[in-house]
């Protein structure tokens, strides 16, 4: 381990920004299923289309 270090020596700051971007990358990934929920939820409890808020297409279709 005392070896190691000593080559990474010479690269403290790239290694702390390449921890520092892993860091902000798992966030991310974390947050990515909360903001496809909240997309989700906000269509299901109002499904418009996104054409100047028209409603989303009804189908008539008879079972007769």
């Amino acid at each position: 381990m005392k070896l190691l270090l000593q080559y990474l020596k010479n690269y403290k700051w790239l290694v702390v920004a390449a921890l520092l971007l892993a860091t902000v990358n798992q966030v991310f990934s974390l947050l990515d299923p909360w903001i496809f929920g909240e997309i989700v939820d906000r269509f299901a409890n109002s499904p418009t289309t996104f054409d100047n808020g028209a409603p989303a297409m009804k189908t008539n279709i008879s079972m007769a």
